[in-house]
């Protein structure tokens, strides 16, 4: 019996096989959206029962040599699009221009560039938009927060598609984007409040209030609230948190924090909370613990959690290239999540962490005690030294 492989067929020869152009051949089994469907699944059918195996030495040469070729090399464009009524608003937020910036710079890394799409524009349409993609060959599709998540959710849930994406692979940046099938690149915004309760904790706080803006609270999908609960999960009687529309009404705020009696607060309107706090006369950090959960300027004193927004837009970026490599367009079977972690940015807005309890005179630390036994070398559970909050 032989063990020499079959060698695999030729482009040129599948092309004889099932008598289309070899250009056709190639382009159907990158599934390329130009060649009719019928045609690609031809083709592929053809090569599977042919044994056809693609060779990917030579792909990455003849994509070298299509790039040398193109002289002057023009950036490919990557669309960004803005779907909000005015624009200048839009990018008056400080995270949606990182984004954007972030997003921007990695494309560049790639030959890609990225180019505005304003999908409120009077004389533009979602339908339009998308014929705007087939027809200039754009490959992928970057859609950063939008305006009204309420509405476009609706049109989705009524059969509206809203954009389609069958010509183009799509990335979307945050939650408030509810296209199915899509990837998306995302703060983890669990995670982040998760951290700023273990450093929190780390200083001494023991009773961490989470304040919340309800619009910005449904943006994210309760995720900051999740970290909380997640972060509180052994922990007797935690101070309710405070979700609300009127956080800057003066009832609603003293209200809650009569009941509520936290010795640090957790935020993502840090502006609003330090203003009812000096109110009532609470300085940070002597009375009181501040971090704010939408840092965006180095200039700004307070313990924080940097989003790395601009690391977001990269993500996202490299989502929808990895898309394009693997010559995946439209709604997805298995759409990815990738989470960017947050960071702890120390700040004045809280006490320093706790140095650890002094080591009794004449004993050695535990770390550096020499075993007695064979028993000593076993393992120790590690025991959590949190101790629950007093009730409320």
């Amino acid at each position: 019996m032989s063990l020499v492989a079959a060698p695999s067929p030729s482009l040129r020869a599948l092309a004889e096989l099932t008598g289309f152009s070899l250009a056709t051949v190639s382009m159907a089994l990158r599934d390329d959206p130009r060649i009719a469907l019928a045609t690609r699944e031809l083709v592929r059918l053809t090569a599977n029962r042919q044994g056809y195996l693609p060779d990917p030495a030579l792909a990455r040469r003849m994509q070298q040599f299509r790039q040398r070729s193109r002289a002057p090399r023009l950036p490919v464009k990557l669309a960004h699009v803005i779907a909000w009524e005015n624009t200048a608003r839009y990018y008056s937020f400080a995270p949606f221009r990182e984004f954007r910036d972030g997003a921007d710079a990695r494309a560049k890394e790639f030959g890609y560039e990225l180019e505005d799409f304003h999908l409120h524009d009077p004389s533009m349409s979602a339908q339009r938009l998308s014929d705007i993609f087939r027809a200039r060959g754009i490959p992928g599709v970057i859609l950063p927060p939008i305006q009204y998540p309420e509405v476009v959710r609706a049109r989705i849930a009524n059969g509206d598609p809203w954009l389609s994406f069958n010509y183009t692979a799509c990335v979307t940046i945050g939650h408030t984007v509810g296209l199915t099938g899509v990837s998306r690149a995302v703060h983890d915004h669990l995670g982040a409040v998760e951290l700023a309760c273990r450093e929190l904790q780390a200083r001494g706080y023991r009773r961490v209030g989470l304040v919340l803006d309800r619009v910005v609270h449904e943006r994210v999908l309760g995720r900051w609230l999740a970290g909380w609960a997640c972060a509180h999960l052994n922990r007797a009687a935690p101070p309710a948190p405070l979700i609300s529309a009127e956080l800057g009404r003066i009832q609603t705020f003293d209200r809650w924090f009569k009941r509520a009696q936290p010795d640090a607060i957790i935020t993502c309107d840090c502006d609003t909370v330090e203003t009812q706090l000096k109110r009532l006369g609470q300085k940070t950090p002597k009375d009181i613990g501040l971090v704010d959960l939408q840092w965006t300027a180095p200039a700004q004193p307070r313990a924080a959690i940097d989003q790395r927004n601009h690391e977001v837009g990269a993500t996202a970026v490299d989502i929808v290239l990895d898309q394009i490599n693997r010559h995946e367009r439209g709604v997805l079977h298995v759409p990815k999540i990738m989470l960017v972690p947050g960071r702890w940015v120390e700040g004045p807005t809280v006490r320093p962490v706790l140095a650890p309890s002094p080591t009794p005179t004449g004993r050695a630390p535990p770390s550096s005690r020499k075993p007695d036994s064979d028993t000593d070398r076993s393992p120790k559970r590690k025991v959590s030294t949190l101790q629950p909050g007093p009730a409320a």
